[in-house]
């Protein structure tokens, strides 16, 4: 074997084991992150002041947003001529859950809970455009 060959293969060596030394540190930078995850996860099951803050920072941020939709759906229900126990009734939920979520408070899957809701809107103005369509059909003959 060469010099050339030897430094060459000295190269690479050393090469390999930089290589190595990146990807253990690139293990160990995943493993801590995941361990800080999982402490962080640990301390707000056990600490339940953290869990409240978190709660409460989260309700802060977003109470102008649910104050908006809120006042936003109970306009529409009642434009609609539908009162919330109806509404509640229809959506098989309690008229207390539909309450707070028009004034704007937190509740249980209320990202689905609005779907409903709209969805529900959606359907009875579908159902009163095809009753307005046919009397005016019925009209023009």
């Amino acid at each position: 074997m060469s010099d050339s060959d030897k430094v060459v293969s000295i190269f690479r060596l050393r090469e390999k084991a930089l290589s190595h030394k990146a990807q253990e540190s690139d293990l160990e930078t995943s493993i801590q992150t995941r361990l800080d995850e999982f402490t962080e996860r640990l301390l707000g099951l056990i600490d339940p002041d953290r869990r409240r803050t978190k709660a409460t920072v989260y309700a802060a941020n977003h109470a102008r947003q649910w104050a908006e939709e809120g006042t936003r759906l109970q306009a529409l229900r009642e434009q609609a001529g539908v009162t919330r126990s109806a509404l509640a009734k229809a959506l098989g939920v309690s008229p207390q859950r539909l309450a707070r979520l028009e004034m704007g408070l937190p509740v249980v899957d209320a990202k689905l809970l609005r779907a409903a809701y709209l969805l529900f809107f959606e359907n009875l103005a579908g159902r009163f455009q095809t009753r307005h369509s046919r009397a005016t059909c019925i009209k023009r003959r």
